[in-house]
């Protein structure tokens, strides 16, 4: 079993309502295998809870021994939660199973995306541009305003250090133009 800590640091990531699902995730993990950081993303507000997803998590990859046993919506709290692991290509290759996922509570970890450092993961992000239209980010989207600011200026931030020199107009790098899909860009 994972250590308590860590279970309620994760649960915490997601709407109380899911706690079921978070814990058929969490038990798929060898017993000290994963780890959380205190530090979150947010806070962020979904559904009128307030969420703390970790910056990263640190765990290799459960293996899936009996995946029927695993419902698709614990599936998919797996997939978010390896959407803050600290190793990039795990990040993208979870993202790809959750973004076009219109649950509430999968926008926080695909917008975060967009305020980091990784062009490759918000290529991906572009090349799904449509789902960012769902219904469940718009309202992410105008529930988490603080949040988004955050994303943008740390968008803005990462594009500085290392993409102004190959694209030195902002409204031109990739950060920017996932910011104004989602009409949050300015």
């Amino acid at each position: 079993m994972l250590e308590l800590r860590t279970i309620r640091r994760l649960r915490s990531a997601f709407p109380s309502s899911l706690a079921a699902e978070v814990d058929a995730a969490l038990a798929l993990f060898a017993p000290g295998s994963l780890e959380a950081t205190d530090h979150a993303i947010g806070p962020v507000h979904v559904g009128g809870e307030t969420l703390h997803i970790p910056s990263r998590i640190y765990s290799p990859e459960p293996r899936f021994h009996a995946p029927d046993l695993v419902t698709d919506t614990a599936k998919r709290v797996l997939g978010c939660l390896y959407t803050r692991h600290s190793d990039g290509h795990l990040r993208e290759k979870h993202l790809r199973t959750i973004i076009s996922s219109s649950e509430e509570w999968v926008p926080p970890f695909v917008v975060q995306l967009i305020g980091e450092y990784v062009v490759e993961i918000q290529g991906v992000i572009e090349s799904n541009v449509a789902y960012l239209g769902q219904p469940s980010y718009v309202r992410f989207v105008a529930e988490n305003p603080t949040f988004i600011q955050l994303t943008r200026q740390r968008m803005i931030s990462y594009w500085d250090c290392y993409f102004r020199r190959q694209t030195p107009n902002l409204q031109d790098h990739v950060g920017f133009r996932l910011l104004e899909a989602l009409g949050a860009a300015r």
